[in-house]
């Protein structure tokens, strides 16, 4: 059997994410579920980057966007690495 064409994948998260970066405590993995996917999503093959920015996020509000500093260039670097445009 082949394997699946893996893609390229980038995951920001902020800091304080209680809905998404939480702890299964039914899990073997010792760290949160970002963590656990791309533990995995590597395994399978796949290139991640996770990466955690400084802007807390509070239900019904928008993030700090100031607080990302670089992420915007890393993310337009990480793309562009990834996509070939003709």
């Amino acid at each position: 059997m082949q394997a699946p064409a893996s893609t390229a994948a980038r995951e920001p998260r902020r800091r304080g994410d209680l809905l998404h970066d939480y702890k299964d405590v039914e899990a073997s993995f010792p760290g949160n579920e970002p963590q656990r996917f791309a533990v995995n999503y590597r395994k399978a093959g796949g290139e991640i980057t996770l990466e955690y920015i400084d802007a807390e996020r509070h239900a019904g509000h928008p993030p700090d966007l100031s607080k990302t500093g670089d992420m915007f260039e890393r993310m337009a670097a990480f793309v562009a690495r990834h996509i070939k445009v003709n």
